[in-house]
């Protein structure tokens, strides 16, 4: 978000508002893209990342990180 109002300052007010309508859309769809990417992390995970009992939760490890805000 600094950087849209670096930009926004320097006059380019048309591209931070199109930084801004990004950076909600991503924000409503947070978690559709959250789940969408744990899919094929979680194939790509290498055997030795959980033990044999326990089955890879990339899903649940992506919600529960905090959110970064720009």
């Amino acid at each position: 978000m600094k950087l849209t109002n670096w930009t926004e300052q320097r006059g380019a007010v048309e591209v931070a508002k199109n930084v801004r309508g990004t950076l909600v859309a991503i924000d409503h769809n947070e978690e559709l893209i959250k789940m969408t990417l744990a899919v094929p992390m979680s194939r790509a995970a290498p055997p030795s990342v959980t033990s044999q009992n326990e089955s890879p939760n990339v899903a649940q490890s992506l919600i529960d990180r905090p959110k970064t805000i720009f």
